[in-house]
């Protein structure tokens, strides 16, 4: 699993050519070989300053796509940059999110428009192609009950990073005896929405948690109702339902915040950009349209996962990476938001 990072934020540059560094973007369509490195420092002034390089560029929308061929070939796709493929999709997703912010001013939507669309369509990790469809949101209760007096069951889930999820498992077996089976801990992912646990208290007990649309099925693996601490013919293994995507192990202060999350906020720097909290996912939307959906995770002290520089609110989303923002206001009618490891800008939006 991949972790998120810290964006380099770039002292002023200048740009070159290969021997001397041109400073606009002009020097760049000037460049008939090696623009390779020009092309790279271009993409490091845009995140320093998006207005000047978009206004460079103006409305020549033939360089703009030849500056993002050349970029995408030299750094983008280029396995020996130097930087992982984790640095290189957030750096995507970084200047998609500045063009956004770009895309309600008169002289530079054109433009705005185009690059965000453009590097959009860049597949940076191996293998990520449709990946967004695989990704669900796993925070929430589930539950079965059985007819007749069946007996029923209870799992409450809180996704802790790309690697872990946090569980409670209540079981209640049959009547007449009613016997009952609780066990909770750490899973870890085995696979795309997999998770195991493993646990040696009583004996060894293994238990599979396999996520899909409609909730999780968890399957005995090893080891019987003694071996995992249950009574009497308990067992874990059944269909759960997805009844809640609330956090269920947050406190009464935490899940409050939380909540402030949930609905459609438009942004107050573009009132056709929004974005969405809503049964544990999070969507990008722009002019009536969806960009994108991913699974997000709020966290009331921000997760070494996301390098924070404080112990501030945040969450993460789970996409072809982790993206995460520190929450820097959420009353329920004002959001305010930063990337963590971007350049500090906030985000501001109101709620619809």
């Amino acid at each position: 699993m991949k972790k998120a990072y810290f964006l380099l934020i770039f002292s002023a540059v200048i740009f070159s050519c290969k021997e001397k560094i041109p400073s606009l973007t002009s020097d760049f369509a000037k460049c008939t070989s090696n623009c390779e490195e020009a092309a790279v420092q271009l993409k490091d002034l845009y995140q320093q300053d998006p207005r000047r390089v978009l206004g460079d560029f103006g409305q020549d929308t033939a360089l703009l796509r030849r500056w993002i061929d050349v970029l995408g070939e030299a750094w983008f796709y280029n396995a020996a940059s130097g930087e992982s493929e984790t640095v290189r999709e957030n750096v995507k997703q970084n200047m998609m999110m500045l063009a956004s912010g770009l895309k309600n001013d008169a002289a530079l939507k054109n433009a705005a428009a185009l690059l965000e669309h453009e590097l959009s369509l860049f597949d940076i990790v191996a293998g990520s192609e449709g990946a967004a469809e695989e990704y669900l949101p796993l925070t929430g209760t589930y539950a079965y009950e059985l007819p007749n007096d069946g007996g029923n069951g209870e799992l409450k889930v809180s996704q802790l990073d790309s690697e872990n999820i946090r569980f409670s498992l209540m079981i209640v077996g049959s009547a007449p005896a009613h016997n009952q089976g609780m066990i909770e801990g750490e899973a870890n992912f085995v696979g795309q929405n997999v998770a195991e646990f493993k646990t040696t208290e009583f004996g060894d007990c293994k238990l599979r948690f396999s996520f899909d649309r409609e909730g999780v099925e968890i399957k005995t693996l090893a080891g019987d109702a003694a071996a995992c601490g249950f009574g009497a013919g308990v067992m874990a293994d059944n269909a759960y339902q997805i009844k809640s995507h609330e956090d269920p192990f947050l406190g009464q202060a935490d899940a409050k915040m939380a909540k402030n999350l949930l609905g459609t906020w438009r942004s107050t720097d573009d009132p056709k950009s929004e974005i969405i909290f809503d049964k544990g996912l999070f969507t990008n939307r722009y002019d009536g349209s969806v960009l994108d959906g991913f699974p997000y995770q709020f966290y009331p002290k921000c997760p070494a996962m996301c390098n924070p520089v404080a112990d501030t609110p945040c969450f993460s989303i789970f996409g072809q990476d982790i993206v995460c923002y520190t929450v820097v206001k959420a009353d329920g009618k004002n959001l305010e938001i930063s990337m963590v490891g971007g350049k500090g800008n906030t985000l501001s939006y109101v709620k619809q």
